[in-house]
């Protein structure tokens, strides 16, 4: 054990077990507890090392704190807390579960978005499912009025929170986990840190020839590979063999979205928005 010590504050060093009892009851305690056990690398809470038992101890003992977790743990198998999940660059790199007085809920959950060059932005409310609505919502979309399509941060699907942002936006989600959600006609594009951007060129049912015959169609537009997205588990599909195809018959760099929606895989070719 280490503490985070200020200037001039000794350093104690030791077995964490030990030295619980010796622990002020005012302390804060940020802890990172290993994830290895038995040689092999394990999101799971009651892998951690030290264990639920000894995590138990030490935040019974101080006023509270956080615990640093894989973004893949369990939530159900956590004690309760509030839950946060953090992204960095788009990667979601971490969770943290804040306990006593700063855990403030443990009905909400926080979704945090850090960049380098960028204030971190946070977002927090009850997470819920999502309810996809029924029918050919993205049909009628290419009207005269540009329509855009959004690609969610896995910070806020990963914490469930995608329904949640979605109503505060008006836009709606068109898959099961909300990592994908389409604006009203003639709404403005946000940016948003919590949002990729994308105008949406072609809505086709999905088949390597039918987006080939859609991208040969559009107009021009700024010279690159087409880039393919893939949300959900699309049994079959190879994204780089999709992109070096269409990108032999398309020299224009859009972006192909694909995903399952209402019994149907759906490909969306959209142009990529500046941040």
């Amino acid at each position: 054990y280490a503490g985070n010590a200020g200037a001039g504050d000794p350093v104690r060093t030791g077995d964490v077990r030990d030295l619980i009892d010796t622990l002020p009851r005012d302390a804060w305690v940020h802890i990172d507890p290993a994830r290895r056990s038995a040689g092999r690398r394990s999101p799971e809470y009651h892998d951690l090392i030290p264990g639920p038992d000894v995590l138990e101890r030490i935040f019974a003992r101080v006023q509270g704190g956080a615990i640093k977790l894989s973004p893949a743990v369990d939530f159900a198998s956590l004690p309760a807390g509030h839950l946060e999940l953090i992204s960095h660059h788009g990667t979601v790199v971490q969770a943290l579960l804040w306990l006593g007085p700063l855990g403030r809920s443990a009905d909400t959950r926080t979704a945090t978005i850090l960049a380098d060059t960028l204030p971190a932005w946070t977002f927090e409310a009850r997470p819920s499912p999502i309810a996809l609505q029924k029918g050919p919502v993205l049909q009628g979309l290419l009207t005269e009025q540009p329509v855009f399509f959004y690609e969610l941060d896995g910070s806020l699907t990963r914490a469930g929170l995608a329904h949640a942002y979605a109503q505060c936006m008006h836009l709606t989600p068109v898959t099961v986990d909300g990592g994908y959600l389409v604006s009203e006609p003639g709404a403005p594009a946000f940016k948003e840190p919590a949002l990729t951007s994308f105008h949406i060129q072609a809505v086709v049912p999905f088949s390597i020839a039918r987006v080939a015959k859609a991208l040969h169609h559009l107009p021009p537009a700024v010279p690159g590979p087409v880039e393919v997205k893939s949300r959900g588990h699309q049994q079959g599909f190879d994204t780089d063999h999709l992109q070096k195809v269409w990108s032999k018959s398309c020299p224009f760099a859009f972006t192909v979205l694909l995903f399952r929606y209402d019994e149907d895989t759906l490909a969306v070719i959209a142009s990529r928005l500046p941040r």
